[in-house]
């Protein structure tokens, strides 16, 4: 509800001079909503307290780190080395226990 009535506020700001609102610009902000709501959704890391392990959850989020960090560099593992803080052994050695290619 706070999404739609923000896209709402915006939408009115930028309606034209008659007062009229574009049908395509409300279709063009929400499906920028909709497109931050699936990234973000492909970006959380969930965990159920009650069946999930700490070492289930940390594993997770190393490889959720390691895979983003990896997309943010393109796939260079050098820079994703440098900008991890890792040394070059630990982060191959996260590589293969994560199964990360």
């Amino acid at each position: 509800m706070r999404q739609l009535l923000k896209v709402v506020r915006k939408a009115a700001a930028y309606r034209d001079p008659d007062g009229n609102i574009s049908v395509a610009y409300l279709q063009n902000e929400m499906n920028i909503l909709n497109q931050r709501k699936e990234r973000n959704a492909h970006n959380s890391l969930s965990f159920d307290p009650a069946t999930d392990t700490f070492k289930i959850a940390t594993r997770r989020w190393r490889r959720f780190y390691i895979r983003e960090l990896l997309s943010y560099t393109n796939g260079n593992k050098e820079a994703a080395i440098k900008i991890s803080g890792l040394g070059r052994s630990r982060f191959y050695e996260l590589l293969k226990d994560l199964e990360i290619k």
